[in-house]
C-alpha cells in the first residue's frame, strides 16, 4: 500500500526543512530597496500578463504555420487583439510597480540564539523558545513554500522574498530552528527529509533564491 501524500501545507513544510538543513547559521534576510522591489513586482506582471499575451498573439501565426488555416482566420483576429489588451495593462501595471512602496530598512537574523530584528533606532531580540510564538503564518502556494508571516516585536512582518532579500531562506532557517528547540511541531515525514537533504537540496535553495 501506497503511502498518502503530505498535505500540501505538511509538503511546504518539509520543504522548509530541506532547505534548513543545508544552510548555517545566523542568516540575515534584509528588507527589499525600492529599486528591488519594483523590479520583482515587474517581473511578477510579465510572467502573469506578458507570457499569455505573448503566447495569444504566436498561436494564430503557429496555426498558420501547421496548415490549420481554418482556426488562424476564426479566432486570430480574437486572440491577437486580446494580446494586445493584455499588454496594454501590462504597461500601466508595470508603470505602477512600486507605488507607495518605501523600504523600511528591515532587517531579520535567525541565528541559534534567536531572531534579532532591525529597523533604524531600534533593535530587538527574541530567544527560543519565545521566538516561535511569533510564527502567525505559513506562506505557500500548493506545496511550494514562499515563507512566513510573522508577528513581530516591529509590528507584522511577510518574511518571502517577494519582501525581504533572503527572506524565504531566512524563514526556512527560522522554521528549522523551531522545530530543532521543540517548539514547533514537525510535519510528517521529517525524519525522511533529514536523512536526505544534502547538496540538491542547496543547490535548489540557492537557484529559488
Amino acid at each position: 500500500m501506497q503511502d498518502q501524500a503530505p498535505a500540501p501545507i505538511d509538503a511546504a513544510l518539509l520543504q522548509a526543512l530541506a532547505i534548513s538543513t543545508s544552510h548555517g547559521l545566523p542568516i540575515t534576510a534584509r528588507s527589499l530597496t525600492r529599486r528591488e522591489y519594483i523590479g520583482a513586482e515587474r517581473k511578477a506582471w510579465d510572467f502573469v500578463l506578458g507570457v499569455p499575451a505573448f503566447l495569444l498573439f504566436l498561436w494564430p501565426f503557429y496555426s498558420a504555420f501547421e496548415l490549420d488555416f481554418d482556426f488562424a482566420f476564426r479566432f486570430g483576429p480574437w486572440m491577437i487583439g486580446a494580446a494586445l489588451i493584455l499588454w496594454a495593462i501590462l504597461f500601466f501595471a508595470r508603470r505602477r510597480a512600486g507605488r507607495g512602496y518605501v523600504d523600511p530598512r528591515t532587517k531579520v537574523e535567525v541565528a541559534e540564539i534567536g531572531i534579532t530584528f532591525t529597523e533604524p533606532g531600534r533593535r530587538e531580540l527574541v530567544s527560543w523558545p519565545a521566538a516561535s510564538l511569533m510564527m502567525a503564518e505559513t506562506l505557500h502556494r500548493g506545496d511550494y513554500f514562499h515563507g512566513l508571516r510573522l508577528d513581530s516585536p516591529l509590528g507584522p512582518i511577510r518574511l518571502d522574498n517577494s519582501h525581504f532579500k533572503w527572506g524565504r531562506t531566512a524563514a526556512a532557517l527560522l522554521y528549522g530552528q523551531c522545530v530543532a528547540a521543540g517548539a514547533c511541531p514537525a510535519p510528517p515525514r521529517a525524519e525522511a527529509v533529514n536523512a536526505g537533504a544534502g547538496e540538491g537540496a542547496l543547490i535548489g535553495a540557492q537557484a529559488a533564491e
